[in-house]
């Protein structure tokens, strides 16, 4: 069985790369993206088990609800979970990106750990639905 994999969707450097490094020491295949299009790309490229998405892209939620939105209405990407990672915890954006569709909403900071359980639950999940 093939290793776990994530698409890493974060405009901070820092932050990419702390979440995907410690992906990474997990044993899990991460790829990173800053922008809501190279992302998008990704996704339709990488089809990866999870997605974990910063949503404020550019300076605005809206890139990354409409990513949501559009990766969770195509029939090649509808099924791959999608864990928001947000800066942003005022309850209208958490319910706006749970609208939108994603499967998990983390308000930031918060420990890697805990990114890394909810990333190893839904490959856990997807795996065993056959997806």
């Amino acid at each position: 069985m093939q290793p776990a994999s994530v698409l890493l969707v974060e405009p901070h450097d820092d932050e990419r790369i702390m979440y995907a490094d410690y992906l990474r020491h997990l044993g899990i295949r991460t790829f990173t993206s800053g922008t809501a299009a190279d992302a998008l790309r990704a996704a339709f490229e990488r089809a990866p088990d999870v997605i974990v998405l910063e949503p404020c892209l550019g300076g605005s939620t809206r890139a990354g609800l409409a990513f949501i939105r559009t990766t969770k209405s195509d029939v090649h990407t509808r099924g791959i979970p999608i864990v928001v990672v947000s800066g942003h915890a005022l309850d209208y954006e958490c319910d706006a990106a749970i609208d939108a569709g994603c499967d998990a909403f983390f308000a930031k900071p918060f420990p890697p750990e805990s990114l890394g359980l909810v990333v190893e639950r839904f490959v856990r999940t997807e795996r065993r639905r056959g997806g």
